[in-house]
């Protein structure tokens, strides 16, 4: 009986290692790439709006048409959820990046600052300010998501439920400085206090996302 449970142990290692050498060289060397999804991805968070809500609040006339089909619902704080946490794969993605590898400098995981060229943040710069319904990304290593989530403008009235990569596009000085520009990635809204706001996620701790930026060659500015 032992014998079998040192084998089985022997074979979950084995299965272990080779998974995470495929990973390694999945992402060795990385094309780093971010997109905007074909269409609108629907938020796993919640559930579907309730028909009581549907009828009893805001009209969604005054929203896009994005309005009931992509709004979840939140049971335990009672509120309507616009930008959740979602998932994508390779099938979600456009034939081609907003911002490409080369406008990609890297990202620090001391500040958690995404740092990009002049000509990949004014692609950010230039979202569609939607005050609802922020835009969102994914962020791709050879076109595998390591990270999804919304672009989030300082001055939007909704809470993002998910990673955000976080700017301001009213400051021209700002908008066409030439040198590396730096976004912070926040996750979560601010719902329990602003406090929660100002956590930065640990994304050392997403392995995928880590691996991809660590062991890709370095890129400079334009």
């Amino acid at each position: 009986m032992k014998l079998k449970i040192l084998l089985l142990i022997i074979v979950l290692l084995s299965i272990s290692c080779t998974n995470q050498k495929t990973t390694d060289n999945k992402l060795k060397n990385s094309i780093i790439e971010i997109y905007v999804p074909k269409n609108r991805i629907k938020s796993k968070m919640g559930i579907d709006l309730p028909k009581e809500i549907k009828t009893t609040r805001r009209p969604f006339s005054e929203f896009d048409s994005i309005g009931i089909e992509q709004t979840r619902y939140d049971t335990i704080n009672k509120r309507r959820i616009f930008t959740g946490e979602f998932e994508s794969n390779e099938l979600d993605l456009r034939e081609f990046p907003l911002i490409k590898d080369s406008e990609i400098i890297g990202f620090d995981f001391n500040t958690n600052e995404l740092i990009l060229t002049q000509s990949g943040a004014k692609k950010i710069y230039e979202q569609p300010s939607d005050w609802w319904w922020s835009i969102q990304f994914i962020i791709t290593a050879n076109r595998t998501p390591i990270l999804n989530g919304y672009f989030f403008n300082s001055l939007s009235s909704s809470y993002v439920d998910a990673y955000q990569i976080e700017y301001t596009n009213y400051n021209d000085n700002v908008k066409n400085r030439k040198g590396e520009h730096r976004f912070i990635i926040r996750n979560k809204a601010i719902i329990d206090g602003l406090e929660k706001y100002n956590q930065l996620p640990d994304l050392r701790s997403n392995k995928l996302f880590f691996y991809a930026f660590e062991n890709r060659p370095k890129r400079n500015l334009e």
